[in-house]
């Protein structure tokens, strides 16, 4: 233990080093699950090459505003999204569609993730309602169906998951060697 601390000071150092090796800890397990939830998606687009290619329409297409589930301090930020819904017809039973890709955002990001009005406009302009589109259904469950076989993003929720680890590793095994250089063990 550093010398001239006092006891109730090495006690704050010690409690605070804990407290921030701790959250070091949760930073690279979050770092992990986006890491982790980006990964599956690019199975999930992968294994989506052996899906059934269909005729389809969509009867949906539009822009929508997304209200948060949580309001975030000083946000004022819009959130805006496509909304498409398509058919599709496999062994001639219709269902409908809403997915557009393997896009790795999770619901939990989308207060602060959610598309921009531009991005999503684009999107609803490449798929207007009323045109045929190929819907991609799995065949061992064909209510699942993508329009894109496709995973956007997928780098990015990667490489900033691993980057999270990364950091949260090392900050983690800072700690660990403060800790151990105040206990003297």
């Amino acid at each position: 233990m550093p010398p001239m601390l006092g006891q109730i000071g090495a006690i704050i150092l010690i409690a605070g080093t804990s407290l921030l090796g701790i959250l070091a800890l949760l930073l690279a397990l979050y770092g992990l699950m986006i890491a982790f939830n980006a990964i599956g998606h690019i199975l999930a687009a992968s294994g989506s090459r052996r899906w059934i290619e269909v005729k389809g329409q969509v009867s949906t297409s539009q822009v929508v505003e997304i209200k948060p589930r949580r309001k975030f301090p000083f946000s004022d930020a819009r959130i805006f999204a496509p909304q498409l819904q398509y058919s599709y017809a496999p062994e001639r039973q219709e269902i409908t569609g809403q997915q557009l890709n393997f896009d790795p955002i999770p619901s939990f990001f989308m207060p602060i993730a959610g598309f921009e009005q531009r991005a999503s406009q684009q999107i609803v302009e490449r798929f207007p309602a009323g045109t045929e589109v190929a819907v991609y259904y799995d065949p061992n469950d064909i209510n699942k169906a993508v329009l894109e076989r496709s995973t956007p993003n997928t780098t990015i929720y990667v490489v900033t998951g691993l980057l999270l680890v990364f950091i949260g590793s090392a900050g983690a095994l800072v700690c660990w060697e403060l800790l151990k250089s105040f206990l003297n063990f």
